[in-house]
């Protein structure tokens, strides 16, 4: 299903030595995409992320990445139909 593969696609990414942490996983059936509210030390971090994701997903989009404490966090959204 498009679930299982925007999931393989983000696990791909995270085994490469991207050090996020997600907190919050939602997947749309209509819309075809996987939204991702994770969590890194650094902007850079959640960059590295999305240029991996962007190596094997079709469309990735990058929230805007707010300071949590010690750390960043943002909305990633892999997939979609548009």
């Amino acid at each position: 299903s498009g679930f299982m593969r925007l999931l393989d696609e983000v696990a791909l990414a995270m085994t490469e030595g991207v050090a996020v942490t997600i907190s919050q996983l939602d997947y749309n059936q209509a819309r075809g995409d996987l939204a991702l509210q994770v969590r890194a030390s650094d902007f850079a971090t959640l960059e590295q992320l999305r240029q991996r994701l962007g190596e094997t997903a079709e469309n990735v989009q990058l929230g805007s990445a707010s300071r949590d404490g010690d750390a960043v966090s943002a909305r990633v959204v892999v997939g979609g139909r548009g």
